[in-house]
């Protein structure tokens, strides 16, 4: 079960659609550890919002 809300699902997903923007931005700027890192911080705001997501689906199935 999601312990997230819409309003937090929909500021993760904000922040990592910024944090993305700024991969794509400036990818020769960024070590492989910058990477790597952005990876890891991609993973934890995107992971939650998935959840919540599916778990919405799943109350109203199309």
């Amino acid at each position: 079960m999601s312990d997230i809300t819409l309003q937090k699902a929909a500021s993760k997903a904000y922040q990592a659609e910024i944090v993305a923007r700024m991969l794509e931005n400036y990818p020769h700027k960024l070590t492989d550890s910058d990477v790597e890192s952005v990876a890891s911080l991609l993973a934890d705001l995107i992971g939650p919002v998935a959840a919540y997501l599916i778990e919405e689906e799943s109350k109203n199935p199309a």
